[in-house]
């Protein structure tokens, strides 16, 4: 059974990923690293017109078979494992395909306007730490860029049909 959006948001932490200062070792806290694994898809997806949304997902499986298959997909935008790295799938405004058939306030094929972003683990585990600090820091950087409100970042269960 997948989480409602309240519960997934609150697995993240209060409101869209706020984490208290207290709970990171200084490690923890540092910036989130960005490596590149360019999916062979770069070389055939469009670019999104522009950005209204940003899908957090789970990938229900380990990092290292996550990353391969979502790779080899285009299947996301990008990846945090349970270490805290950020993967960067695809192109910063190329389509990725992790929404799949999905609609929001009445616009389908949400995969044209979002950022589709899997988080290493499970719907019903919490994220560790390291995933916290560098999906906040993350989404803080791409919510400025895209000018993407709170309200706008939902999981997948939230924004999924069929």
């Amino acid at each position: 059974m997948r989480p409602s959006r309240r519960e997934f948001i609150e697995l993240f932490g209060e409101g869209v990923l706020g984490l208290g200062i207290g709970l990171l070792t200084a490690e923890e806290a540092e910036a989130y690293q960005l490596i590149d694994s360019p999916s062979p898809k770069r070389r055939t997806r469009p670019n999104r017109k522009n950005t209204k949304y940003i899908i957090l997902h789970t990938t229900e499986a380990n990092g290292s078979s996550s990353l391969n298959s979502l790779t080899r997909g285009g299947k996301a935008s990008y990846m945090i494992d349970t270490a805290g790295k950020v993967y960067r799938i695809m192109k910063p405004n190329q389509i990725s395909i992790g929404a799949g058939r999905s609609m929001w306030n009445g616009l389908p094929n949400l995969d044209n306007y979002t950022i589709n972003i899997e988080v290493v683990g499970y719907h019903n585990k919490p994220p560790t730490a390291r995933q916290y600090a560098s999906l906040r820091d993350f989404l803080a950087d791409l919510q400025k860029q895209y000018r993407v409100s709170d309200e706008r970042v939902m999981p997948h269960s939230q924004v999924a049909y069929g």
